[in-house]
């Protein structure tokens, strides 16, 4: 499995897919990365069932393997498990894959900031979008500078910061920032 992961060997989707269910939780998250590293499509149901597992460093390596096969309907399975189980690894990791996704999954993502009820969710989304931001969703990170989560209005406030080439980006900014 570790030369599958590390690409020095290929193996069929069909001989991986049973390991993500070895009792050996080693081995189902080594299973996960490598039915990622396959990029075939054919994995991702396997690997979006990972995120279901009940030992939270296979999620992670779940998260870990949707990187590599970026499939826009994974974004909804990756907020599903962030928040089922809100745990800080499991928000890094889909945070860190999301990212990577090519095209990027704006329009999902600012979705489940309007939206979603999880602070979670929301905290994942926006700390994506930061880096994906544009002058079209600024009016979603005016109302996302006043969500009840911290994490969400630090990075609302981030992604006004990457604006600076809107003026009304940058005064929502300044005036976010004057407390009397």
């Amino acid at each position: 499995l570790s030369q599958v992961c590390i690409g020095q060997s290929k193996v069929p989707v069909a001989d991986l897919a049973p390991l993500i269910s070895d009792p050996n939780v080693i081995v189902r998250r080594l299973a996960l990365v490598a039915l990622g590293k396959t990029k075939d499509p054919g994995a991702v149901p396997f690997i979006e069932k990972g995120l279901a597992d009940p030992e939270n460093g296979v999620r992670c390596m779940a998260a870990h393997a949707l990187e590599f096969n970026q499939r826009l309907e994974s974004v909804a399975a990756l907020l599903a498990a962030v928040e089922k189980h809100a745990n800080h690894p499991l928000m890094e990791m889909s945070r860190n894959s999301l990212s990577r996704f090519k095209p990027a999954p704006v329009a999902p993502l600012v979705q489940a900031l309007q939206s979603s009820k999880s602070g979670a969710v929301r905290t994942v989304a926006a700390r994506v979008l930061v880096n994906l931001v544009r002058v079209e969703q600024l009016p979603v990170l005016v109302v996302t500078l006043g969500d009840p989560e911290p994490f969400v209005r630090f990075s609302a406030a981030e992604a006004l910061g990457n604006l600076r080439e809107s003026p009304k980006a940058v005064e929502v900014l300044l005036e976010a920032t004057r407390h009397e």
